[in-house]
């Protein structure tokens, strides 16, 4: 007679009970970067002004040797003359600023670009939770 192999049934049943509770809290902190350039004889051509990035300098007073790259989470502003212009006047490149209209030679542009990142943490919270599982053989 052949053997039969004897395997142990065991059953588990588990159950979770309660409630968690996650909290989220995001901060943006905004942080701008200025730029300042004065418009040259040589960067008027019929209506578009193309300032080159050596022309602007920082808050600091150094000058730039590129301008910097706008990511996802920044946007820029451009100030003539002390007036804000609307966004789709200008188009910005790591090489230039390009503004499609004539500035006036000796008027300031003002460039200023917005990081808007945001830094966010979670907790939760399991204090009310339960366990129970049950093991039948």
């Amino acid at each position: 007679m052949a053997l039969d192999l004897v395997k142990l049934f065991i059953q588990v049943n588990g159950e979770i009970g309660g409630t968690a509770t996650t909290t989220t809290d995001t901060d943006v902190t905004p942080t701008s970067n200025r730029y300042v350039a004065n418009v040259a004889a040589g960067n008027v051509t019929g209506s578009t002004t193309t300032i080159p990035a050596a022309s602007f300098s920082d808050d600091s007073g150094t000058v730039l040797t590129s301008l910097p790259t706008v990511s996802a989470n920044e946007y820029f502003n451009v100030f003539i003359n002390g007036v804000l212009q609307q966004e789709g006047l200008s188009t910005l490149t790591t090489t230039n600023l390009t503004i499609n209209a004539a500035v006036l030679v000796g008027v300031p542009v003002v460039l200023e670009i917005v990081d808007t990142t945001a830094a966010s943490t979670s907790t939760t919270d399991v204090t009310g939770l339960t366990v129970s599982t049950t093991v039948n053989t």
